[in-house]
């Protein structure tokens, strides 16, 4: 279209061109005749002849404009893009560029002398008014972006065993102890210790879920399946966190710890008791019946408000490490912020000996078409699940307790 226009205005620029040349020539031969005494009515003819050819050169003039009017008003639908900023009709600027002529047309038309440009320029060539589609490439990054789930999850603190029970997980636990050991005199009778073994069992539960997909998805989309399985993964250690701590031990649900812990029993009576404080009394619940905490689980909101404890005169109770980046610790113990712990709650106790995290089945990836309608409808399911058991064999290990209360009764 654009090659046409520039055809149209060089086909105008010719026709002016002839007539400038028509007018000059005629002007010769009456300077000539002049200069010679001829009368100028001798080619008077010759005048009429060649004020019919510029008549007939002005009238296809006329039409090569309209001719090019209508050209740039089919480039004009073209281009159009319907947004602000759209280029320049070119019949605006085919208009606009004859007028800004008129004088030079008018004299060339008196005169003979002279050309007039009209070539129309259709704009600037940018992104917006040239490109159709993707002509510049575009750049993915790879992958699938999303917010995170937890990046460090309670078995990173327990002990973790493969199990081959099929329904429950079997152990013995003493559940009494009469201790006689004593200092005993020379010949005479030691004092007699027996105990009791009670065998218990934890059940077997199942973690699991899943999305269903089309075959092209997961053909199509080379990062997909890394990403289902990333992000199923995650999703399913996220719930089995929430089962070790608080699972009720009713139906689907794992005995988890709240359930079976030791209560916080307050040693303080303080009445300026703080939530350091309440952690070294949990901590020495723990003491108290022999065990040694390995960390405390407490949540985010809760870990800022122990960090940011101030004393009488507003000073920081705990400035160092928090300010060094390193890990808080109350007597040498981890205190770790997770979402898994409910606000205004705190597990303080010795994960590794007090608990057991069986896996009668690690967490699996499984992929089937045969489910539901999927066979027919060719989509596919993705599941993860495991099967986990939490034998807490010695309850005493954790200690579980809230701070609202805790705080209420160290300040008694």
């Amino acid at each position: 279209m654009e090659k046409e226009i520039k055809e149209l205005s060089e086909a105008i620029n010719v026709k002016l061109d002839g007539n400038e040349a028509t007018i000059k020539a005629q002007g010769e031969k009456i300077e000539a005749l002049e200069k010679s005494g001829v009368s100028i009515e001798d080619t008077k003819k010759e005048l009429l002849a060649a004020n019919a050819e510029l008549t007939k050169n002005a009238t296809e003039l006329m039409d090569l404009v309209k001719k090019q009017g209508e050209a740039t008003d089919a480039m004009e639908i073209k281009l159009k893009k319907g947004v602000s900023g759209q280029p320049q009709s070119m019949r605006v600027k085919t208009m606009e560029m004859l007028e800004a002529k008129a004088e030079d047309i008018a004299n060339v038309a008196s005169t003979g002398k002279g050309a007039v440009n009209m070539s129309v320029k259709a704009g600037d060539m940018t992104i917006a008014n040239t490109y159709t589609n993707d002509v510049a490439a575009l750049q993915t990054l790879p992958g699938v972006y999303f917010n995170p789930d937890r990046s460090v999850h309670i078995r990173d603190f327990m002990n973790v065993l493969p199990t081959g029970a099929v329904n429950s997980i079997r152990y013995m636990q003493e559940t009494a102890f009469d201790d006689g050991v004593a200092a005993k005199v020379e010949g005479s009778a030691a004092g007699q210790s027996d105990f009791d073994l009670t065998e218990q069992s934890a059940v077997v539960k199942n973690i699991a879920t899943y999305v269903t997909v089309s075959k092209e998805m997961l053909e199509d989309t080379p990062f997909l399946n890394g990403y289902i399985n990333t992000r199923l993964f995650s999703k399913l250690l996220k719930e089995e966190d929430d089962q070790i701590l608080h699972g009720t031990g009713s139906g689907a649900n794992i005995s988890g710890i709240s359930v079976n812990a030791s209560a916080y029993i307050d040693l303080l009576a303080d009445s300026k008791v703080n939530r350091f404080d309440v952690l070294l009394n949990a901590l020495t619940n723990a003491y108290n019946a022999e065990y040694t905490p390995n960390v405390i689980f407490i949540h985010p909101t809760d870990w800022l408000q122990l960090v940011t404890s101030k004393d009488d005169n507003g000073m920081p109770i705990y400035p160092q490490q928090v300010l060094a980046g390193g890990m808080v610790t109350v007597n040498g113990v981890p205190v770790v912020p997770s979402t898994a712990v409910t606000s205004d709650e705190f597990f303080v106790g010795d994960f590794r000996g007090g608990a057991t995290l069986g896996m009668r089945e690690d967490v699996n990836i499984s992929i089937s078409d045969q489910h539901s309608t999927n066979f027919i409808d060719g989509n596919v399911t993705v599941m993860a699940e495991e099967r986990i058991a939490l034998p807490i064999h010695n309850a005493s290990a954790f200690i579980y307790g809230d701070f609202s209360n805790a705080l209420a009764l160290g300040s008694a």
